[in-house]
């Protein structure tokens, strides 16, 4: 299908952020699977669901989208995630 990467700088510690991207893959009734240094994710949109695995490396949160629906573009995962993780991470 595709595969998008992503980087986000993180603005608290990993563990508030896997936190917030926990709570983040209940409400789109994903999964999230890992620690606080790596794992996978999945989230469900209308359009389909996605699939993908993170890394923190120091500061960054990397976000690796390695299943999407044809229709859902980086783009659009981007600004989503983008606008859940505000105050908390910046693309």
């Amino acid at each position: 299908m595709g595969q998008c990467l992503l980087t986000f700088q993180m603005t608290v510690p990993a563990d508030e952020l896997l936190r917030r991207i926990a709570k983040l893959t209940q409400e789109y009734q994903g999964r999230l699977q890992g620690d606080e240094k790596s794992g996978t994710f999945s989230l469900n949109f209308v359009l389909g669901s996605i699939e993908g695995d993170y890394n923190v490396e120091g500061e960054q949160l990397l976000l690796n989208i390695t299943k999407k629906p044809f229709l859902l573009g980086c783009d659009t995962i981007n600004a989503t995630i983008k606008e859940y993780l505000r105050g908390i991470a910046e693309a």
